[in-house]
């Protein structure tokens, strides 16, 4: 499974047992739940491609070369083990022409590939519904609480472009964004929504657009946006992007103020939380009052959270880690916005500790590397900076540095306080990176859905048990595809007997008069 996210590519693989029937619902698909043995990380995102497109044929390489070494004991079977690429929001951010021409040489490669790769679906930018239902299977999949619908845990995901939440909520009625998910017997009845450019990078980007069209400055190096959620007097150039911009390659030059008060009142309006809501809740005040509906971020329906236990990931948990909050436990967000203010506080961070979406992608045959070159605007030479230097930087993304920290902390906290109206002093949310020891994201339950649509079997193997786990069971299952399409062949075949019986029985009758009939009855007699 490629996870083609908006700041990297990863590949994962995984192991599932074969599928065996349940013996209690034998009528129902065998669920099997797959295990992470590897993953591999690069820079950047497929998206970046967009103005390079053969530059995806070494980024892709990379990344099959790692799954080629890793399984290279199962070389003859490499034509049965799937391999899918599935893009998030940083494809749903391109222009649809862009898509199609970086996906068409996607599937290219794939088909070219030694794996098994049979359809251009397997291949796609998934929708973020999707991404925040293959979330949240991944977290009750590896706790097993899928099993009861009453007892699960929502899931909430924040990446560059987006951000997502996840769960079943108390009420059974849920008026929007209802996400059905069978899992064997079980069915399961998610509420999920996907914010396309609530992430923390395409956030700040309509906040620079705003303040480009709003404000006073223009950006230039004379003349740079004072933004008050960066440290105060740290400036630095930022690239505008598409498709905030009609074309990429500018960028603007930002000064940080550090007021921690003005960014959280200017990422606030980001949140829309004033759009028309047309959703009652239990406010009698609605009718006057359209914000007390049952609505969130930008007017959107969403269900009450209050009560719910919920696990957070991504880039949540990467930012609760630098807070110093403890993982695996429920904090409030009273708790975590202390971190906020600790964060914002932070007026001189180590701009050359490097962060990124993935920190395994930060390794010395990555695409881009470890080390990023700094640029003195002011001497305008190209070299490696002094840390008395790192005031005056051209950075090719400040996303990637601490000096976001501040942003990506009242941002993240203004989503989950403010959009998604989880109350400030309960505790509901942990942040977690594994659970059970597999990795929190979506990967995992994108492979999920996809393995629990192959074929299984009754466990009729005369082994105790059943049959025996394998580690790929695309290659397990081949015998039963074969198997299956003998069956298929003598059911149409019998189909087909009986068919032609029928109609011959019919001619027979047409031609039967009424003296047969009664010679018929005289026969039966």
């Amino acid at each position: 499974m490629i996870d083609a996210g908006s700041g990297g590519t990863r590949l994962h693989i995984f192991r599932w047992p074969r599928r065996v029937a349940d013996p209690l619902n034998p009528l129902y698909p065998a669920v099997t739940e797959p295990q992470e043995l590897f993953s591999l990380a690069v820079n950047p995102g497929v998206s970046s491609f967009k103005d390079n497109i053969s530059g995806l044929e070494p980024h892709m390489a990379e990344l099959l070369q790692g799954a080629t070494s890793q399984l290279e004991a199962l070389q003859e079977s490499w034509y049965l083990i799937p391999i899918y690429l599935k893009a998030t929001a940083g494809g749903r951010d391109l222009y649809q022409d862009v898509r199609d021409d970086i996906f068409a040489k996607i599937r290219a490669i794939l088909f070219a590939c030694p794996f098994r790769f049979e359809s251009r679906y397997w291949a796609r930018t998934i929708s973020g519904e999707e991404e925040g239902a293959h979330a949240w299977l991944t977290a009750n999949l590896v706790l097993g609480t899928y099993r009861d619908p009453s007892h699960t845990f929502g899931t909430l995901d924040m990446g560059g472009a987006s951000t997502q939440i996840a769960f079943v909520p108390q009420d059974t009625s849920i008026i929007a964004n209802y996400f059905p998910m069978r899992l064997g017997n079980i069915q399961l009845h998610l509420y999920i929504k996907s914010y396309l450019q609530f992430g923390y990078r395409d956030a700040n980007q309509r906040t620079l657009i705003s303040m480009l069209q709003h404000g006073k400055a223009s950006g230039s190096a004379s003349d740079p946006l004072v933004h008050p959620c960066f440290p105060k007097s740290v400036r630095f150039q930022a690239p505008l992007e598409v498709p905030f911009v009609m074309e990429g390659g500018r960028s603007v030059w930002i000064l940080g103020s550090g007021d921690l008060k003005q960014c959280l009142e200017g990422a606030t309006r980001l949140l829309a939380l004033h759009e028309r809501c047309f959703v009652p809740s239990k406010s009698r005040s609605f009718g006057g009052i359209s914000s007390d509906g049952a609505c969130g971020i930008a007017g959107t329906y969403q269900p009450s959270v209050d009560g719910g236990q919920f696990i957070a990931m991504g880039q949540y948990t990467k930012l609760a880690k630098k807070m110093g909050l403890p993982l695996g436990q429920y904090v409030s967000l009273d708790e975590f916005y202390v971190g906020v203010e600790r964060l914002c506080a932070d007026s001189n961070p180590t701009i050359f500790e490097a962060e990124v979406d993935a920190p395994e992608a930060l390794q010395a045959n990555s695409t881009l590397g470890f080390h990023r070159y700094l640029q003195d605007p002011l001497l305008g030479s190209s070299r490696r900076l002094r840390a008395e230097d790192a005031l005056h930087t051209l950075v090719q993304d400040p996303m990637q540095l601490p000096i976001s920290r501040c942003w990506k902390a009242a941002w993240f906290y203004l989503v989950l306080r403010k959009g998604m109206r989880f109350e400030g002093h309960t505790k509901q949310i942990q942040f977690a990176e594994e659970i059970n020891g597999q990795p929190t994201g979506w990967a995992l339950g994108a492979m999920a859905s996809e393995v629990n649509d192959f074929p299984w079997s009754s466990g009729r193997s005369g082994q105790p048990g059943g049959p025996e786990p394998m580690i790929f069971a695309a290659a397990a299952e081949a015998p039963s595809h074969l198997s299956q399409t003998l069956l298929l062949a003598v059911a149409l075949g019998f189909a087909f007997g009986l068919l032609t019986a029928a109609l011959l029985a019919a001619v027979w009758l047409r031609r039967v008069t009424p003296d047969q009939v009664g010679y018929c009855h005289l026969l039966a007699a």
